[in-house]
């Protein structure tokens, strides 16, 4: 028997696939974390009561790939961001987009409207506020390949486990 494949990695590939026109493929990997050597970009999102109920932490070469291809940049403007260890607003803005469409891979979770709050574009150590995203238990984190461009990471984190 095939082992169970985590449902947020599915919808992941679901909604890039859709966002892209083409298949991205999505697969489980390692945990990572976000650090000196290893910046990465991240969304926020909030429920409708404005509290902080996940994180969506990309390498800065995921976010790069998927903002450059979002407006079909040449590859080479995200590889001179990732280079840089910056993204570039045109970068950031692409990624917020296609990070505020990933809204849905928490709403299922936390039972609730999700909406995307903000983005950071370089992120190297978590602000105290969202530690406990970072040290969640309640997490996917995935490698992804950008078709044309490149492959990345990103890691999904939840704040709360679904009522049941």
């Amino acid at each position: 028997m095939a082992p169970v494949r985590d449902p947020r990695i599915n919808t992941l590939h679901t909604l890039l696939s859709g966002i892209y026109g083409r298949p991205v493929p999505v697969d489980a990997t390692a945990k990572f974390e976000p650090g000196p050597v290893k910046p990465c970009a991240a969304a926020v999102y909030i429920d409708n009561q404005d509290q902080p109920v996940g994180l969506l932490i990309c390498t800065l070469a995921a976010a790069g790939y998927l903002g450059a291809a979002l407006s079909l940049l040449p590859k080479s403007v995200a590889d001179d961001c990732i280079k840089k260890a910056v993204l570039d607003p045109a970068l950031l803005e692409n990624f917020q987009e296609v990070a505020n469409i990933c809204s849905s891979l928490f709403t299922e979770h936390v039972g609730t409207r999700v909406h995307l709050k903000t983005t950071v574009a370089k992120m190297t150590a978590p602000p105290p506020e969202f530690k406990a995203f970072l040290q969640s238990a309640v997490r996917t984190d995935v490698t992804l390949e950008i078709p044309g461009y490149g492959p990345g990471f990103i890691s999904i984190r939840m704040a709360k486990a679904v009522s049941t």
